[in-house]
């Protein structure tokens, strides 16, 4: 099972391949996604943070959360 911390660090893994296609810096995206500059070195440096920074950031690239449940198969 994933807990909110793993699941967290796929998500920035994932915004860490669009942040190097983007031509902002990451001090940029994060004011104009408007997140705070602390708070975007906090994600760059690969801590978790509140995820309403997450979801400021899939929106600034135009993207959505997907979450879909899995069947754990029988041991």
């Amino acid at each position: 099972m994933k807990n909110q911390l793993s699941l967290k660090f796929e998500i920035f893994k994932q915004l860490y391949t669009l942040w190097n296609q983007d031509k902002n810096t990451i001090h940029q995206i994060g004011i104009k996604a408007g997140i705070k500059p602390f708070t975007m070195h906090q994600l760059v440096c690969g801590k978790p943070v509140c995820w309403r920074h997450y979801f400021k950031l899939l929106n600034y690239y135009g993207y959505d959360l997907e979450v879909k449940l899995i069947k754990k198969k029988d041991s």
